[in-house]
């Protein structure tokens, strides 16, 4: 009977934990985040990795300091994240959220465990600074 209990609980919380998430209607398992949000993540977790998933020509025009580049778009992308550590947290952005939606998905079903996805993207973040 414990064990029947356990599994309602486990089951509640996961629903509640993808309602909360952000909303997409596939209830992603990765996290979207806003620009204070990314903020507190980097304070909080100096070591996590930032990744810049836009072209080089989008590049060209600036990035997040601190950001690894790691294009989206190019042939080698799932091989590159196959080189990350999957352990580690991860702060994804493309120009303005589409892309790192997409790479959020890509990452947590290729088992890395901690992905935020700063959904305003570049552009916002450049917008607020």
């Amino acid at each position: 009977m414990k064990w029947i209990l356990g599994i309602a609980i486990l089951s509640y919380t996961a629903c509640q934990a993808q309602s909360e998430g952000s909303g997409a209607e596939d209830d992603a398992l990765f996290q979207d985040i806003d620009l204070a949000e990314f903020e507190r993540i980097r304070a909080d977790y100096p070591d996590a990795v930032l990744l810049d998933l836009r072209t080089p020509e989008e590049t060209d025009a600036g990035i997040i300091p601190g950001a690894e580049i790691v294009n989206f778009q190019s042939p080698n992308f799932v091989e590159r994240l196959n080189q990350l550590d999957r352990k580690k947290i991860y702060v994804v952005y493309c120009a303005s959220g589409g892309r790192s939606t997409r790479a959020s998905r890509q990452m947590q079903e290729a088992g890395f465990e901690r992905v935020y996805n700063l959904k305003p993207g570049y552009r916002g973040w450049k917008a607020a600074q």
